[in-house]
């Protein structure tokens, strides 16, 4: 969750250029943030590594990407996610865009053990 505020500010890292791949991506299919992000507890060397793993999701498994992203990111309903995905040909429901953020969710959490060793 602190990485998804960090990537709806666009990284703190906007003076060296960088944004985040995945806000970038939803943006430019999906609009604008939904609501105010709350404070950033994550450092720019955690936001960006923890980018880093999410784009490796994608490259991996674009819907499960999408749906964590919607959700996280956008802030939509696993029914407004289903919706959106829907829209753009998927055929999904909310269940499965429930059950496609915990997968994305523990693959990502999966790939965190090095994350203080990505990040230094």
């Amino acid at each position: 969750y602190n990485w998804a505020a960090w990537a709806r500010a666009g990284g703190s890292v906007r003076a060296l250029g960088y944004k985040s791949p995945s806000l970038g991506l939803l943006r430019d299919n999906v609009g604008g943030d939904r609501w105010n992000p709350p404070a950033i507890v994550v450092t720019d060397d955690e936001g960006m590594a923890m980018d880093l793993i999410v784009t490796r999701l994608g490259e991996r498994d674009e819907l499960m990407h999408w749906a964590l992203c919607l959700h996280y990111i956008v802030g939509k309903s696993f029914r407004d996610c289903a919706r959106a995905m829907r829209d753009q040909g998927y055929d999904v429901s909310h269940q499965t865009v429930s059950t496609l953020v915990q997968r994305a969710v523990s693959w990502i959490d999966g790939h965190c053990d090095g994350i203080s060793d990505m990040a230094a």
